[in-house]
């Protein structure tokens, strides 16, 4: 069982550092999506998934009383809900959980003048005081033991506070979900906006209790996840989206997972969790209706940020189109994106001006003003909070303009469009078609998210919940001459890219193989008469200071790079180095589900899956060297350094001397049709302590190698295989490590 300290410490940086590394996006772009996912996912820690805290049993609760909390926001709600005064301390609404659910209360925490109240399911309130040894703690309205904050040292501080976080019963001891409600978009989390009916009997082998907490994570309370003894053998457990229009996402819930928590609100009606294929035929559900009146946003909040007329920015030549004029600040084509999509917006970034226009799907306008702090925040249409511009942060940007779009959960994706050729990115040359008939298991959103990428969008990975059991999924790439690219998405990957849309006629996402025989496809038709280049002329091209490196990445074999001066063909491996970075390493054939971080991983005819952990400093080079196996991973701290690290990871074939006769190699794709790697995936597990873990699966090892020059092929099939890897603050300052993975024949 974990403590609180652990829950603060979880997933705080999990899936930013792609953003920071990403090209074709300024930095200053790259460095504000990263920001935007590092706080949503902190936040997100916080909310989801099982984080048990175990108390110590017998210690003493203080006095009752109550305790204001300092830096209370008045509230501003034009609801005038008596729950909208957070100096009331109030209680989550019970109307939301339902009895079924152990809930145990909720904590109102203030690490910073270390003021702790305890509020019961029924509001009554307890300050707590410290027992003798300084500890905090309090015995909930059930009888349930917890210590808040213990008296031994090397507790963390958490980032934000003060905290609201909730406690409820897990079955092995009292658990707790928290997050920062004075930073907290989403506010105190109360639940005002939910309803949740649990019909009055349940078929026999359904355990209510059990189910109640699997489907609460959906609408944002913690959980547990679904174990077998909750429903009979053989009944399908889903969740269940329906949106005001009508139509239905459906997602398997699989074993020890929870209900999907929701991330989309606009249009949404209800979220269910549904137990079918019971032995008597029946359908037992667990449903929970959503009132978007009844938000902390839309019920206890104040204005939105002031609304002007933009500021002129530099026009281009104007064509026929009205989107042609930059100085309107046009919103992408809706109907390049289709309305499953969940696209929240385009913010138009100048950074001479420091100027920041937000765009609604619309096509409403928001000029955003500062913080108290000079902060840049976005509200997008649906509530959702992205921080853009902070000044102390260095200047590092070297493009002028950038238009940024955001999307799902965090999403975000841009370009310099004063800079770039292809413009701003709006998309008129596509339109996507959605056919109105939908298969039974099929998840129209979240294929309209893995299908964006292709046509320019940002996009999201496949997910097993997208499609039946046994589906296949395909991004189709035609041409006006008749040619068909067919290109297999695998879980977790996007769909196909394309590099050069010359005589393009339209990029589909197939899904085939459905259990009744349909084909399903979401289809993207392409106009080149409406590109920006076509209808709107040339752009101004702004000038860049300093200019940024643009140096070619160098194609071919490993092994090239300035890894050479440690590993290089024909040369002994450093017998040294064995291991100098610890890691652990596990085979596989096939593909592998890791539940617990809801990921396939590909072995093909043979892999292994490598753990390791590496030390995070301050990275002092901009960017990796532009040669196979190196990458760069950071993020911005407040005072404008850059933590991470830059990383080096390459297979090598290695004969029974030690000397290495083999290694990959990294050839230039010249098809007009990006396709995903299958060889090999990794999972950046999240910064703790200055460390950072990852997990990286290398599959089809059989297939991979390049004999070195002079070496027969046939000598790589009797050499083991070794991992090498390396991580420093740059490429000149690297700390090298190999490690077997195979053993010779």
């Amino acid at each position: 069982m974990r403590g609180f300290d652990d829950v603060l410490r979880e997933g705080f940086d999990r899936h930013a550092r792609a953003l920071a590394a990403a090209g074709g996006i300024g930095k200053r772009a790259a460095q504000a999506a990263v920001g935007v996912i590092r706080r949503r996912r902190r936040i997100r820690a916080y909310t989801t998934g099982v984080v048990s805290v175990v108390a110590i049993a017998g210690l003493a609760v203080g006095a009752s009383a109550v305790l204001p909390i300092h830096r209370q926001p008045d509230p501003v709600g034009p609801g005038g809900y008596p729950w909208c005064d957070v100096s009331t301390y109030p209680v989550p609404n019970p109307g939301a959980y339902s009895e079924y659910y152990p809930y145990e209360g909720r904590v109102y925490a203030d690490f910073e003048e270390m003021r702790f109240v305890y509020v019961a399911p029924d509001g009554r309130q307890e300050v707590l005081q410290p027992d003798q040894d300084g500890s905090y703690s309090i015995v909930t309205s059930g009888g349930q033991n917890y210590t808040l904050l213990g008296s031994e040292g090397g507790q963390m501080m958490p980032p934000w506070t003060p905290l609201a976080y909730d406690l409820w019963d897990a079955g092995d001891g009292l658990a707790a979900a928290g997050h920062p409600y004075l930073d907290d978009p989403e506010g105190l989390r109360l639940g005002f906006e939910w309803t949740t009916t649990v019909p009055n009997s349940a078929p026999e082998g359904v355990s209510v209790s059990s189910l109640a907490m699997v489907h609460l994570p959906s609408i944002g309370f913690g959980g547990v996840g679904l174990t077998p003894s909750a429903v009979p053998p053989g009944a399908v457990v889903q969740t269940v989206v329906r949106w005001t229009d009508g139509r239905e996402d459906v997602s398997d819930i699989p074993w020890d997972r929870v209900g999907e928590p929701i991330a989309f609100f606009v249009g949404l009606e209800s979220v269910t969790t549904r137990v079918s294929n019971l032995p008597d035929g029946e359908v037992f559900e667990i449903v929970s209706t959503y009132d978007p009146t009844m938000t902390w946003a839309a019920a206890c909040t104040g204005p939105s940020p002031t609304v002007g007329e933009p500021s002129p920015i530099p026009t281009p030549v104007v064509g026929a189109y009205p989107w042609c004029d930059l100085s309107t600040y046009p919103a992408p084509n809706p109907e390049a994106y289709g309305e499953y999509y969940p696209y929240l917006g385009r913010v138009y970034e100048d950074y001479k001006e420091i100027l920041f226009v937000y765009v609604a799907p619309d096509g409403s306008h928001e000029v955003i003003e500062p913080d108290a702090d000079g902060t840049y925040v976005v509200t997008t249409f649906d509530g959702q909070q992205f921080p853009l511009y902070n000044p102390e942060y260095p200047d590092i940007n070297t493009w002028t303009h950038i238009a940024l779009d955001f999307f799902g959960d965090g999403g975000a994706s841009g370009n310099p469009y004063l800079e770039s050729p292809y413009g701003p990115g709006l998309a008129y040359e596509w339109t996507t078609v959605v056919p109105d008939e939908v298969p039974a298991g099929v998840s129209v959103r979240t294929l309209s998210e893995v299908h964006g990428l292709s046509i320019g969008f940002g996009g999201t990975g496949l997910t097993k919940s997208a499609v039946p059991n046994g589906a296949v999924v395909q991004t189709v790439v035609r041409w006006t001459d008749g040619r068909e690219q067919v290109v297999d998405i695998g879980w977790d990957e996007s769909g196909a890219s394309v590099r050069d849309y010359t005589d393009i006629a339209s990029i589909s996402l197939r899904v085939s193989n459905l259990p009744d025989g349909e084909v399903f496809e979401i289809t993207s038709y392409y106009d080149p008469t409406k590109t920006w280049a076509a209808a709107c002329g040339p752009l101004p091209i702004e000038p860049r200071e300093p200019e940024p490196d643009v140096s070619e990445m160098h194609y071919g074999p490993y092994l090239e790079g300035p890894e050479a001066e440690v590993f290089q063909c024909l040369t002994p491996l450093p017998s040294a180095l064995e291991d100098a970075i610890p890691a652990t390493v596990e085979p596989g054939v096939g593909e592998e589900y890791a539940s617990e971080h809801a990921l396939y991983f590909d072995y093909g005819t043979g892999g292994v899956k490598i753990t390791s952990t590496i030390d995070l400093t301050t990275v002092t080079g901009d960017r990796p060297p532009m040669y196979p196996g190196w990458s760069s991973s950071w993020s911005a701290e407040d005072d404008g350094s850059h933590v991470g690290a830059t990383v080096f990871h390459a297979l090598a074939w290695v004969n029974e001397d030690g000397v290495i006769i083999g290694r990959e190699t990294a050839e230039r794709d010249e098809s007009p049709v990006v396709v995903p790697s299958h060889y090999s995936s990794g999972l950046w597990m999240g910064a703790r302590n200055g460390h950072e873990t990852f997990i990286e699966v290398q599959g089809y090892l059989a297939e991979r190698g390049l004999p070195c020059d002079g070496v027969d092929s046939e000598g790589l099939e009797e050499a083991s295989i070794v991992f090498i890897q390396g991580f420093g603050p740059s490429a000149d300052q690297m700390t090298w490590s190999w490690t077997r993975l195979t053993e010779s024949s």
